[in-house]
């Protein structure tokens, strides 16, 4: 029969998804991940439903690790873990901004407090910082030194050296003051420098022996109770560690207490995992305000086109709103819509999401 077919299929396909995991020797890896993220849920931390392509693994709904069931939505596990591509698992995990450092503390107590440590990373000097450090060195007033880094252009990752030649303010500074000429000059000699040792924003090692046999560990500026690695992450990763990532997420939080809010008052336990996904006063009336992927200003003008009224409007979206589908978005909201017959968007729109999924993948790996 079909259901029996059906059931099939579902078995080979988490055989397959278990030999590849065992293979690939992450059997432990899934059992720690699926252990905190369990440990979250049953003492009140709301946990994403979500873990980007690990939401393609069957096994990974199944031990609660995610909560989206792959299947009906045909979504691949070989996103996620691929025996031809070896890559390590990397299973991102948001928990409510108010509890993940519990989370990490259960850790601690869990495989012990030396097994377990937070990755530090190094923060550099960047054109502001090293113009306004010299200054500090030389012992210039800050105000002064602010104005002098105030000239260096704001786009992100902007050198001095390019700053000289696009600012014609910062260029005359710097020719006509020798002290900001001086200034700038040894600020171009630290400049991408390492500067200071920080916290990872998420990522915390879980290692199989004590932390010591394989890095050395410090304390976190102003803070000697945390323990940190010297080695950031890459390193780690070449000593045969693997990362987790603990993200926080004030999004969950705030509707953990919507939920409460929502109980005192209306004396309702709502599921948020379980709300109807085709509610059309929902599509009426919505507002994607914080909600991620969703809130930038062309995603917003783009649904106001396309007039959502299903989940899988959202799903299409999504999958669309990436630098090379983009350009098909207007001829997939006139289809919706019966004002454009693109026959070719229609028939073969899952294989232009695909080629856009690998040539995502191709962009990574040759920016690694």
């Amino acid at each position: 029969s079909k259901l029996d077919k059906d059931l099939i299929d579902k078995i080979d396909r988490l055989e397959y998804e278990l030999v590849v995991v065992h293979e690939m020797g992450f059997d432990a890896y899934f059992l720690i991940v699926a252990d905190y993220i369990n440990w979250a849920r049953n003492n009140g931390i709301p946990v994403g439903p979500w873990r980007w392509s690990a939401a393609g693994s069957l096994m990974a709904y199944l031990s609660w690790i995610t909560d989206i069931d792959p299947l009906p939505y045909s979504l691949l596990f070989e996103r996620f873990l691929n025996p031809a591509r070896i890559s390590m698992p990397d299973i991102d995990t948001d928990f409510a901004d108010d509890g993940r450092d519990r989370v990490i503390e259960y850790c601690r107590n869990k495989y012990g407090a030396d097994h377990v440590a937070q990755i530090c990373t190094f923060g550099t000097f960047a054109a502001r910082a090293a113009v306004k450090d010299v200054g500090r060195v030389m012992w210039v007033d800050f105000g002064e030194m602010n104005e002098l880094a105030k000239l260096i252009p704001e786009k992100p990752g902007t050198k001095l050296k390019q700053a000289l030649e696009e600012s014609l303010e910062f260029k005359m500074a710097y020719d006509e003051n020798p002290k900001y000429q001086n200034i700038i000059d040894n600020a171009l000699k630290i400049e991408g420098n390492v500067r200071q040792i920080w916290v990872h924003a998420c990522a915390v090692i879980i290692a199989p022996n004590k932390m010591t046999d394989y890095t050395a560990l410090a304390h976190p500026p102003k803070d000697q109770n945390a323990i940190i690695t010297q080695y950031s992450a890459y390193p780690l990763e070449d000593l045969g560690l693997l990362k987790m990532d603990f993200l926080w997420l004030r999004n969950l939080t705030i509707i953990k207490r919507a939920l409460k809010i929502i109980k005192n008052n209306k004396w309702v336990d709502l599921d948020i995992l379980n709300v109807p996904r085709d509610d059309q006063k929902v599509f009426a009336a919505w507002d994607t305000t914080w909600v991620f992927q969703f809130e930038s200003d062309g995603m917003r003008k783009y649904l106001i086109d396309l007039q959502p009224n299903s989940f899988e409007d959202l799903i299409a979206m999504v999958s669309l709103y990436r630098p090379w589908p983009l350009a098909y978005i207007p001829s997939y909201v006139e289809r919706k819509h019966g004002r454009e017959e693109v026959k070719y968007m229609a028939d073969n729109l899952i294989e232009i999401l695909k080629s856009a999924w690998y040539n995502q993948d191709e962009i990574a790996e040759e920016k690694r």
